[in-house]
């Protein structure tokens, strides 16, 4: 009977704007809507803000995998072992648990996203929003947690990258400087539309790690590359 009701309020909001020129439907509480969809970058945006002040408190977990392994062009067995430990080590470190929305959602842009919808469904009840920024690149001085990535999911590949360097014991990078590419990125949020608690949560993206000129153990290397995957979930 409710979403009945609901659904007239809706209609009857929307006829109300068609003949006044006025848009209410923003009169309407988001939990009293039919299913409806918002694409709007702006509207999408100020529904992730309530939702991050909603979950301040709310834990997810952090994780770090090795989705490539590394290549450093180098035959060293003890080469190969150094940098594999060093680099899955890094990876385990970075790894950690969040509270509040991963990133910084109050400082995401409009510019920051390729897409962004909101999706009210089951009869209004549940919200969906599903975030998809634009891919960004890092140095070791950044953008970083300023870039797109880094303020819509938290860029993670620079302590990464440091974490790594210390790791390897007087590694040093000596000509190629480094780089960092965050791709596919993507978040994707359910919630109780009227509460805005979280019930499911994915952020995650790819990201690929070039180090050039690296020195390890004596050995001078070209480059040493790798790839990770982020994943992000409720804890």
């Amino acid at each position: 009977m409710q979403s009945v009701i609901a659904f007239f309020m809706f209609i009857f909001t929307l006829l109300s704007s068609f003949f006044t020129g006025k848009d209410t439907t923003h009169l309407i509480p988001p939990w009293q809507k039919p299913s409806v969809t918002v694409s709007e970058k702006a509207d999408v945006l100020e529904l992730y803000r309530q939702l991050g002040e909603a979950n301040k408190n709310t834990v997810f977990q952090g994780t770090l995998s090795l989705s490539e392994s590394p290549a450093f062009g180098s035959s060293s067995a003890l080469v190969k072992n150094l940098l594999t430990k060093a680099v899955n080590d890094a990876l385990a470190n970075a790894s950690a648990s969040i509270t509040g929305l991963p990133g910084k959602y109050k400082d995401i842009t409009a510019a920051d996203l390729e897409s962004a919808k909101a999706e009210y469904f089951n009869s209004g009840k549940t919200l969906r929003i599903t975030l998809i920024p634009k891919a960004q690149t890092d140095t070791l001085t950044g953008p970083g947690a300023n870039g797109s990535v880094g303020r819509t999911i938290g860029a993670q590949g620079v302590p990464v990258l440091q974490d790594l360097l210390g790791g390897l014991g007087g590694a040093s990078v000596l000509t190629g400087g480094a780089s960092l590419a965050y791709q596919n990125p993507q978040v994707v949020i359910v919630a109780d539309a009227k509460t805005l608690a979280i019930v499911e949560a994915s952020f995650g993206y790819d990201m690929a790690a070039t180090l050039g000129g690296i020195s390890v153990a004596g050995v001078t290397l070209p480059s040493l590359t790798f790839g990770a995957r982020y994943d992000v979930t409720l804890a």
